[in-house]
């Protein structure tokens, strides 16, 4: 079987405030997050002791686990990048993977 590898970069900038504003939904996302074992055993996974949407309210630019502070990654890749995201589901494997990350500054 030929394997073949290839990466690609995409990167973008964004408004925090639009960014939250058209990203967040943290109550549709916070049930997938409870699912996970990981769910309340790491620093960088919800529940957290703090209010993680007034954290990220002072910066002007876009941070952390996106996902874990409720927002919406594939709109995300979409909208901001260009980019569908593949699932897996079962034996499936998607033809690629996506990693999205994001930086609050």
């Amino acid at each position: 079987m030929d394997y073949s590898y290839a990466t690609e970069r995409y990167d973008t900038e964004v408004n925090a405030r639009e960014y939250i504003e058209g990203f967040h939904n943290a109550d549709y996302f916070i049930k997938f997050c409870q699912q996970c074992r990981n769910y309340g055993c790491r620093y960088g996974c919800p529940p957290f002791d703090y209010d993680p949407l007034e954290v990220i309210k002072r910066y002007d630019r876009v941070r952390p686990s996106l996902e874990a502070f409720g927002f919406d990654i594939s709109k995300t890749a979409k909208e901001l990048l260009g980019l569908e995201i593949k699932w897996s589901s079962g034996d499936f494997i998607p033809e690629y993977l996506t990693l999205v990350g994001g930086i609050f500054y």
